[in-house]
């Protein structure tokens, strides 16, 4: 992705108990919401981490983790940021591709 844009990370688990999910860079620092990171449970139920203004120290491998009492599922990503020196210097528009992170925790069979 260009620098400037916006980084858009998207999982989706399911389970009983719902899994709680947390997002970690490099290697596991947890990513903390501040004023160009947002997480949120988005209306259709995924966990969602949005990196505004990418730039080149956001660079570098992203991991999810959705755990509850029945286990961990964890999904890496690497984000890379490209600096185009003839881009123009007005912010570009957020990108529109995102990562995609599929969790499901099931009980082992015959287990109540």
């Amino acid at each position: 992705m260009q620098a400037g844009q916006t980084a858009i990370f998207r999982c989706y688990v399911a389970g009983d108990p719902r899994p709680t999910v947390e997002w970690s860079c490099g290697d596991w620092r947890p990513v903390m919401s501040r004023d160009r990171v947002r997480k949120y449970v988005d209306a259709d139920g995924s966990d969602v981490m949005e990196l505004d203004d990418a730039r080149c120290s956001d660079a570098g491998e992203y991991t999810v983790t959705a755990s509850n009492e029945l286990g961990s599922c964890s999904a890496t990503v690497t984000l890379v940021v490209n600096v185009d020196k003839t881009a123009p210097t007005s912010r570009p528009e957020p990108l529109q591709d995102m990562y995609v992170v599929l969790c499901v925790f099931m009980p082992p069979p015959g287990a109540s």
